[in-house]
């Protein structure tokens, strides 16, 4: 039965909701950009020539902010209808944590409260609590994919880019690289169209390096034309600088140098809303033995060395909802990772991610 939140005074009263309206209405999310006029159109044009020799279908279509893509994303799925129509009734809810409030405002609320209307409303109270972060809508419908983001592997892997010599990138230097936050956010920067054409995967990296540090000697900055003849700085110091030292800070910076204002921001609201707005993020956390184990149960590929604090790419999300996590550090390219997968990527958070769209 559909619950209906009101408040009255200062408490928070629980009753049964009127019968659902029929039909309900399909929540619309769309990307940020507009890509057919103006300066869409010319992003659009930048991305294409972007991508280069990116191995994806030949069958494959580029649209929007240079997103490869074969067919139309679908539409959005309704997963639990009496939670669909409690969300639409209660616009104030949005996230699990939100329901664990109102629903200790009852009189005489609690957990057991809370429980119950998990109950009424087809959730499992032991699953929301580990995500209290979430939004509950993720529990109620799978979205439909943002447009100008990848929504399948094949999409993902036209800008995927491993920190190290792999077959994504066949141009690194040979050894080990501190390259994870720039090779992340080089990835997004692709995603969004920003990446100049003609550059190779190891100069995309350092492309991105110099973003992020911007104010060094002119001496330590390599200067190459892009396929438009335009000069670009690059930064080619795999191992002495990355943006591990200052968190995301480095990873906004370089964002800025082109145009993209954002922030670090946590919680799985946030890097929801993100990703459904038509935002890939770069995400920091941790190399752990379980994240190990998540990633390259994704064959084919391997996870190569590392320390701990490190940086990787969600570029979208796949029709069902999945993460297209793409983690500099895995041989094997993109893979699709539910939220408890990726959730152990932030172990020392709390479970919760912590990132920066771009």
């Amino acid at each position: 039965m559909a619950v209906k939140i009101e408040k009255k005074s200062t408490s928070v009263r629980i009753q049964p909701a009127k019968a659902p309206r029929a039909p309900l209405p399909t929540l619309k999310k769309t990307g940020r950009d507009e890509m057919s006029t103006g300066k869409g159109a010319a992003l659009r044009k930048a991305a294409v020539k972007n991508l280069g020799a990116a191995p994806f279908s030949a069958s494959v279509e580029v649209v929007g902010k240079g997103l490869p893509t074969s067919a139309a994303p679908p539409a959005e799925k309704i997963l639990n209808q009496p939670l669909y129509d409690f969300l639409e009734a209660n616009p104030k809810i949005k996230t699990v944590q939100d329901l664990v409030n109102a629903s200790y405002k009852e009189p005489g609320g609690g957990w057991d409260t809370f429980e119950k209307h998990c109950t009424e409303l087809g959730l499992d109270p032991k699953e929301l609590n580990k995500y209290r972060t979430a939004n509950l809508s993720d529990w109620a419908a799978v979205s439909a994919p943002a447009e100008g983001v990848p929504h399948t592997v094949e999409e993902a892997n036209a800008f995927f880019i491993n920190q190290y010599k792999t077959d994504f990138n066949a141009y690194a230097a040979d050894g080990v690289s501190n390259n994870c936050g720039p090779t992340s956010l080089a990835m997004c920067l692709q995603v969004e169209g920003k990446m100049p054409p003609g550059l190779n995967p190891e100069q995309r990296i350092d492309y991105a390096r110099a973003l992020m540090y911007p104010d060094l000697e002119a001496s330590a900055y390599q200067v190459v034309k892009d396929a438009d003849g335009v000069e670009r700085k690059l930064l080619d110091r795999d191992k002495a600088l990355t943006a591990l030292g200052d968190g995301t800070a480095g990873i906004i910076g370089g964002a800025s140098e082109v145009g993209i204002t954002t922030k670090k921001e946590t919680g799985w609201a946030a890097f929801d809303d993100a990703l459904n707005s038509g935002n890939p993020v770069v995400v920091e956390g941790n190399i752990n033995s379980d994240w190990r184990k998540a990633v390259a149960s994704h064959p084919p590929g391997s996870y190569a060395g590392g320390g701990d604090g490190h940086f990787i790419a969600v570029l979208g999300k796949t029709a069902d909802g999945k993460y297209l996590v793409a983690d500099p550090m895995y041989s094997g390219g993109t893979v699709e990772m539910t939220r408890d997968e990726l959730a152990k990527f932030f172990a020392k958070q709390g479970g919760a991610p912590s990132f920066a769209q771009i």
